[in-house]
């Protein structure tokens, strides 16, 4: 990435000098630089640079009114001490401000506010244009015009952090890094119910013998999205938070300070999107995931995706064969299956408060993991739910569900079943009554709506076949509630059109 660097040469002023240039990387294994359009001017006393208006992406005015910011570079060889900002939305009228007590040097910069702020009125995208004029109250004095857009709306949700590690079992740095990492995930209870933060990790499939069992397709995609050439490599919100090798082998202490600084400063932003994740699985093991998304503000296009992430929320060792070369002996968080697939659910365009509800479903197996495999180590799971946009690769919000058994056991039904799981139109009930007794058959959606409500009356002992017709309930997750006499069996049951 080129940057821009400028050097003042006053104090040489009259002598004749050679520039060179020097590259140190530091020891941070950066391999190369480069220079390129290098130039020697003279400067004018005045020349005060709008680089850009500071503005959000989105906000919401439950933050109450915005102020108008711009960065501005002083590349005039006077000391800006002074001038009049000015701002416009939508081309409507000028606001101008004057500031002072300002010490702008050569080559340096400052982000500079209105102290006049703007009041939106109105919800949807603005155009914000500033300048800057009168620059040290020299008349005609002034800066470029710059712009920038941002989205207004008047709701937000609360924000979960997504950290992204991608590690291996045959990767030497990784043993070093993952548990102090760990260990700092668990002290912000991470992948608990109500916590800020949710984690996962990806096992990759190098460095050699390169044959962690727990790489897959939908591993490497992700490898592919954010490019990732090597491990152990930690994203935080998208971010790469530089965890390689020659970072992690400074002290943890401040790779932990660090990380914990970002996540704090990350989760601290508002969540454009509010995601409820509901999962359960029969016991055979078929998993059923249901994600409500909710839009807090508008988004065109094709861009945000929803990702669901499977994961084993811990396993050891003794569990998986080859059990990897790097001296590690557990593992917390693993993917092992993305729903759909590593690429997510495209969402295209979302708009304010319309809320869409999506389905998945996966037959997983329990043990024999191999390596291009979905197989789950163990049966402790939780699902991962994440909206991102695949432009900037920001993570628009998460969400985390423990995944639940279908049913549980009563005392008055010695057999009961649910099938076909999922459903379409019919749902049959078989179940066997330990003695005579009432049954009610009640539907209810996650929202806690009765859908459907039938009373069977009193059946009597044995077995027994009874039919929801479940051709008006629309695609979504449902409890089926069976009460029989005073006790009740649920069972959750998809039902896709």
């Amino acid at each position: 990435e080129w940057t821009l660097a400028n050097v003042v040469l006053d104090n040489y002023a009259g002598q004749n000098v050679m520039l060179s240039f020097r590259y140190d990387d530091g020891g941070g294994w950066n391999y190369g630089y480069a220079i390129d359009d290098i130039s020697v001017a003279g400067l004018d006393d005045y020349n005060l640079t709008a680089i850009a208006v500071m503005v959000p992406e989105i906000y919401t005015t439950e933050d109450g009114d915005f102020t108008v910011s711009t960065n501005f570079v002083n590349n005039g060889s006077e000391v800006v001490t002074s001038f009049t900002f000015n701002y416009q939305v939508d081309g409507g009228d000028v606001v101008s401000s004057e500031i002072t007590g300002l010490s702008i040097a050569t080559f340096d910069s400052d982000d500079v506010s209105s102290p006049v702020p703007y009041v939106a009125t109105a919800l949807g995208t603005k155009s914000i244009t500033t300048w800057a004029t009168d620059v040290n109250a020299q008349s005609g004095e002034n800066s470029n015009e710059v712009s920038g857009n941002v989205q207004f709306t008047d709701q937000h949700s609360m924000k979960v952090g997504l950290s992204e590690t991608f590690t291996s079992n045959t990767c030497p740095p990784c043993a070093g890094f993952n548990p102090p990492y760990q260990t700092q995930l668990d002290a912000l209870n991470t992948n608990t119910s109500g916590s800020d933060y949710v984690a996962i990790k990806y096992q990759v499939d190098w460095p050699a013998p390169g044959n962690d069992v727990c790489y897959n397709g939908d591993i490497q995609t992700r490898i592919d999205y954010y490019g990732v050439t090597g491990v152990p490599n930690t994203i935080v919100e998208s971010i790469d938070a530089n965890y390689n090798y020659s970072y992690v082998s400074e002290t943890w202490d401040d790779a932990a300070d660090n990380t914990s600084l970002q996540w704090q400063d990350l989760t601290a932003n508002h969540g454009w999107v509010s995601i409820t994740t509901n999962a359960i699985w029969n016991d055979s093991y078929h998993a059923y995931v249901e994600v409500e998304i909710t839009p807090n503000a508008n988004f065109d296009g094709n861009t945000q995706t929803l990702h669901v992430a499977v994961i084993n929320k811990y396993y050891t060792s003794t569990e998986i064969n080859p059990n990897g070369t790097n001296g590690e002996t557990d593992w917390a968080y693993v993917v092992r299956k993305m729903l759909p697939s590593g690429s997510g659910t495209s969402l295209g365009a979302l708009t304010t408060g319309e809320s869409a509800t999506f389905n998945f479903d996966y037959q997983f197996e329990i043990g024999n993991v191999t390596a291009g495999g979905y197989n789950l180590v163990n049966d402790d799971i939780s699902v991962i739910a994440w909206v991102q946009d695949n432009d900037s690769k920001l993570i628009r919000n998460a969400s985390l569900a423990d995944i639940t058994t279908n049913i549980e056991e009563i005392s008055s039904i010695s057999e009961f079943k649910i099938y076909p799981n999922p459903t379409n139109n019919v749902a049959h009930i078989a179940m066997n009554l330990v003695e005579a007794n009432s049954v009610t058959i009640e539907v209810v959606d996650l929202l806690g709506k009765v859908v459907y409500s039938e009373e069977m009356g009193n059946l009597p002992a044995g077995r027994h076949l009874l039919d929801v017709d479940a051709s008006s309930i629309g695609t979504g997750l449902y409890m089926f509630n069976i009460y029989v006499g005073g006790q009740k069996v649920t069972e959750r049951v998809s039902i896709s059109k």
